[in-house]
């Protein structure tokens, strides 16, 4: 007896087991169907074929098919092959009975209106459909309280002034207008849906408001993946976005959605992008490998954009223009190709910047660009940085910017502070409006901007090694301050960055090698002095933008993309540098040619420019009036003339070139036939040296230290107008 009741107790577990085991497989064979693709199609293999239907009210539908029209028993109209060439293959107007269109076959033969059409009715559920050959697949107009579920729908899907529908588990695609529409419409739920190939993916506009779009899927589609249009109160959630044409995620005019644990991979143009949206919550996205920028602001205010997940993306992560009181936060930037997060615009203002993890990004890690008046506060940033930058003072003045870090060093900020010197083991130094300040022995590496001097003067930046960053050191409307024997190595821009309306600055002694694309010292402003630096394997060498009476001298330039460039800078005297194996030219003068003024006064001389691919000095047609006299050119532009000049009026003398050393029939030291230069200018050296000695002799010591160099400078001029006169007599 006992082993009886045993055995039947054994085999009770075995079949209970055996449900379980039953159960769950179903149940995740339900979920593997739900996410198929091309298998969803009707699932009857034999079709009815038939004319198209029309149905009016209640009366018409209960007539026509079988069922009573309650939930339990609802109207079937099933298993049809519809061929029509035009109008709607099934049509349902002004009904309240419960229906359901299944498992037909609807084929518009390229040329009919719809395949299914429902205005104004209810309780009505259209599934396991394949529409085809049509304008518009399947189309809700006034209709409420509908599922449309699990059909293939060729040639979009459209629910227009209609509300509380289920539109779940279709394939929507090959429309050449939006894939699944939402226009005026609400309190609809979309889901599960796959929205591939059409023009647009799905579009919800018009104040269609308090919908769900969640957990579809969205690809390939030539223009955006989802779109919102003047509509409220819409929580867009947990869909896939990837491979559309344009912006994954597009808002305009649009108040009060949510757009919450997407993914939104590999779009063409931004991830997410908001124009003229505010109090929209982004959270929780994945964005990442977008053509253009991750998230992307655009004159849209208060948003809070946090907890994302945003890498990978072609420009820049989180991107505000013209955006104000924004808040973002609690985000984690990494990888990207230009900067981690941009306030740009003097309208962004008054922006929350707190708690994000801001990585490895190609630009600035943090950059607010003409943008003022902002909270930065406990922000991580690691292989990156904060920038500053702008046009006034307010640009720089922010309300608070405390316990950030890079690589686990503090950035240090400070405002309206005099007479210190900075702590040391910094990862970033701010300055504003500071004066007798001291920076010393600090090693930063990493960070976007290693030191920022803003409305500044007598800040004394010296034996600091900086690399790593976009900027290494910005001085900004500062002067009488010194930057002098700093080492600066692999900026992406430029190594030293010395703005207009920046006067009277020394740069000393420096080493600086390695900028990517800018100049190991860029230069504006007046009566600075570049002395003794050596500068090696940059983009530019030096470049100076709208300088004035500034000194160059003692420099050595060694295999720089470009040497020397004066850009609409004048008065300035280039003396006793070495410039040497460099790129496209030595000195160049007025090269990109885009702005209003010319380049004039400048004096180049006893310098050495040899081994340079291209030309020693370039002139263009900007250049006017500048003198280069007592220059020793030596090997450049492949063994063709050294120089070359477009410009007027200005003057080569005295120079040695050394494919140009004879004759000298008298032994003065002065070739007897000029040199020509390249260039429409039709300029030549009228009074070449035979040999580089006198010039170098003169530059072997401190060039204004002695009565040599002016003996030595008589001397030449001495000779040359004697060689003037005596060719005057022949």
């Amino acid at each position: 007896m006992v082993k009886k009741r045993i055995c039947i107790i054994l085999i009770c577990i075995l079949l209970f087991g055996v449900n379980i085991w039953g159960g769950k497989q179903e149940a995740h064979s339900t979920k593997r169907t739900e996410f198929s693709s091309e298998s969803r199609v009707s699932r009857v293999q034999t079709y009815i074929p038939r004319s198209p239907i029309y149905i009016t009210n209640d009366n018409d539908l209960n007539n026509s098919f079988p069922g009573k029209g309650t939930m339990d028993n609802p109207i079937r109209i099933e298993g049809y092959n519809i061929t029509a060439p035009s109008g709607d293959m099934i049509s349902i107007h002004d009904t309240t009975f419960y229906f359901r269109i299944a498992n037909c076959l609807l084929n518009g033969l390229a040329s009919a209106d719809r395949g299914i059409s429902l205005w104004n009715v209810k309780n009505g559920i259209v599934e396991n459909n394949t529409v085809i050959n049509t304008f518009n697949g399947i189309l809700l107009v006034s209709s409420n309280d509908n599922e449309i579920l699990n059909n293939t729908c060729y040639n979009g899907l459209t629910i227009r002034e209609s509300k509380n529908n289920l539109i779940s588990r279709n394939i929507v695609k090959n429309h050449t207008q939006d894939g699944l529409l939402l226009d005026s419409s609400d309190n609809n739920i979309v889901s599960h849906n796959i929205v591939t190939n059409n023009f647009e993916g799905i579009a919800i506009s018009f104040s269609s408001d308090n919908n769900i779009i969640a957990n579809n899927t969205v690809h390939h589609n030539p223009s955006y993946g989802i779109y919102v249009k003047m509509s409220e109160n819409n929580t867009i959630h947990d869909n896939t976005i990837t491979d559309n044409g344009n912006n994954g995620i597009y808002l305009t005019g649009s108040e009060t959605n949510t757009i919450e644990n997407n993914e939104i991979d590999n779009n063409g143009a931004n991830g997410i992008y908001l124009e003229n949206s505010t109090r929209n919550v982004i959270t929780s996205n994945i964005v990442s490998h977008n053509s253009q920028n991750g998230i992307n602001l655009q004159t849209s205010a208060q948003n809070t954009i946090t907890n994302n997940e945003v890498e990978q993306n072609s420009r820049t992560g989180v991107q505000l223009l013209e955006s104000p009181v924004n808040t973002i936060s609690d985000n984690f930037v990494h990888g990207n190709k230009r900067d981690g997060i941009n306030s740009a615009d003097s309208n962004c203002f008054d922006g929350t910047f707190v708690n994000n993890t801001i990585s490895h990004n190609s630009g600035w890690g943090l950059l607010f660009w003409e943008s003022g008046n902002n909270r930065i506060i406990d922000n991580n940033f690691v292989n990156d940085g904060l920038g500053l930058w702008g046009y006034q003072y307010e640009d720089f003045l922010q309300v608070e910017i405390t316990n950030n870090n890079v690589n686990g060093k503090p950035i240090l900020y400070w405002q309206d502070v005099n007479d210190k010197t900075v702590p040391s083991d910094i990862g970033q130094i701010i300055l504003l409006n500071c004066h007798s300040i001291i920076i010393k022995d600090q090693n930063i590496e990493y960070a976007s901007t290693g030191i920022t001097v803003a409305y500044s003067s007598n800040v004394l930046i010296s034996e600091n090694t900086l690399s790593d960053g976009v900027v290494g050191i910005l001085i900004y409307n500062s002067s009488s301050s010194s930057i002098v024997n700093n080492t600066l190595d692999n900026y992406n821009w430029d190594a030293i960055r010395v703005s207009d309306n920046s006067n009277k600055n020394r740069i000393t002694d420096n080493i600086i090698s390695n900028t990517a694309y800018g100049a190991a010292i860029s230069l504006g402003g007046e009566k600075n002095t570049i002395a003794h630096n050596s500068i090696n394997n940059n983009f530019y060498g030096f470049y100076l933008g709208w300088a004035q009476n500034t000194n160059i001298t003692g420099n050595t330039l060694e295999g720089n993309t470009y040497g020397m460039t004066l850009n609409e800078a004048s008065d300035n005297q280039i003396f006793n540098n070495t410039i040497q194996n460099g790129g496209e030219y030595g000195v160049g003068i007025d090269i990109w040619q885009g702005g209003e003024r010319f380049s004039t006064n400048n004096t180049i001389s006893y310098n050495t420019i040899r081994n340079t691919a291209g030309y020693g000095v370039i002139m263009s047609a900007k250049s006017q009036a500048n003198t280069v006299e007592y220059n020793v050119f030596t090997g450049n532009n492949d063994g063709g003339v050294q120089a070359t000049d477009d410009g007027s009026e200005n003057v080569f003398a005295n120079n040695y070139w050394s494919e140009w050393t004879s004759p000298d029939t008298n032994g003065d030291g002065i070739v007897d036939e000029p040199y020509t230069l390249d260039g429409t200018a039709n300029n030549q050296d009228e009074s070449p040296l035979t040999s580089p000695d006198p010039i170098l002799q003169s530059t072997s010591k401190k060039p204004a230290s002695g009565w040599t160099t002016l003996l030595v400078l008589l001397s030449l001029v001495i000779i040359r107008s004697w060689k003037k006169s005596r060719s005057k007599l022949a």
